[in-house]
């Protein structure tokens, strides 16, 4: 054997020649955001019970939108006679009240268009809010992506800084509200002035979105307003008949001493303000009208509609009653039931 003789090394399909190497088309890669969380980090498969609650969101938000509607229509026959017909004339008014009551007072129309709505208004979002937590708390220790999540929600209420992602200024000048929950209408008396719109104080301190609050914040007054104009009557009398500007003035009236026109006070002008604001922005909201000049506009009318109300109550409690001695015993009547539960 000779050891001079030098053996070449014949390529393998391991080991490629020039010839074997090219240029390849890229191929573009899209990765979501949750593609780049680590194993640990990616949000963890609902629940079935968290499927299964978030599957009953839509029925309520359903519910909670369809019953806005029917109750507003009532809520501008009763606004027009109470809140705005008084400051032209308390007459004026009671005429509105007597053709309103022929319209929403009819057998089987009053459960469904007043009390069925309101009911199921609130019950609806009520429940939505509380199956949202339920599944929040689910949700709540699964990862941290959620935790993640949640840190960026708390941030975003903690500064009352508002940035793109409320409020966008478009190609041609329009002002676009995105997130009205942290904003608002407006972004507060500065955002209607144009100088600086801030996040809501509501929503940074309690999580709630102005509209929300304002819903939240009427449910007893007007439970109070319910059962002094409505219930009470009904239930001494049989019907609300008496009940007209007359009765108005009376529980206004320092007759009965001075703590019950003070509690009225105190109950039915930010009654008034708070489902005024409630039910226009509601309706922006279902329209989703995100046009700046648009809400506030819609803040003019809240805002007109609001004085004019307080206006009237001002106005209906300085009028000399005409109510005979008889009738304004019976309005003595329903307010024992109602202070003091004197059955009669």
């Amino acid at each position: 054997m000779s050891h001079g003789n030098h053996h070449k090394s014949t390529p393998t399909a391991l080991s490629p020649t020039p010839s074997d190497i090219h240029e390849v088309a890229p191929i573009p890669i899209n990765l979501s955001s949750e593609d780049l969380l680590e194993p640990e980090d990616a949000p963890p498969p609902p629940s079935p019970l968290a499927k299964r609650l978030s599957s009953s969101l839509p029925i309520l938000n359903s519910i909670q939108k369809y019953s806005s509607i029917s109750f507003t229509v009532f809520s501008f026959i009763h606004g027009a006679s109470v809140l705005v017909a008084p400051a032209i004339s308390p007459s004026f008014s009671d005429e509105l009240i007597s053709l309103g009551r022929a319209i929403y007072q009819a057998p089987g129309l009053e459960e469904l268009l007043v009390f069925g709505s309101l009911t199921a208004h609130v019950l609806s979002g009520l429940s939505a809010r509380l199956v949202r937590g339920w599944i929040y708390r689910i949700h709540h220790d699964e990862g941290k992506a959620e935790r993640r999540r949640r840190r960026a929600q708390k941030a975003k209420r903690s500064t009352s800084f508002v940035g793109r992602q409320e409020i966008e200024t478009q190609a041609d000048g329009k002002v676009i509200v995105r997130d009205d929950d942290a904003m608002g209408l407006t972004g507060g008396v500065s955002g209607y002035a144009g100088v600086a719109p801030k996040k809501s104080w509501i929503f940074r301190k309690f999580g709630l979105s102005p509209l929300q609050f304002a819903g939240y914040a009427s449910i007893l007054p007007v439970l109070f307003h319910v059962t002094q104009m409505r219930l009470i009557p009904l239930f001494v009398d049989g019907d609300s008949s008496y009940v007209t500007m007359d009765y108005v003035s009376h529980i206004f009236g320092t007759t009965q001493g001075l703590w019950r026109p003070l509690l009225n006070w105190v109950v039915y002008p930010p009654m008034i303000l708070m489902t005024t604001y409630h039910t226009i922005y509601g309706m922006l909201r279902w329209l989703r009208v995100k046009d700046l000049k648009l809400r506030k506009v819609a803040v003019n009318v809240i805002s007109l509609i609001s004085l004019c109300g307080v206006w009237s109550i001002y106005t209906v409690s300085k009028m000399e009653s005409t109510a005979p001695g008889f009738i304004q015993k019976k309005f003595d009547k329903y307010l024992d039931v109602l202070y003091f539960g004197k059955l009669v």
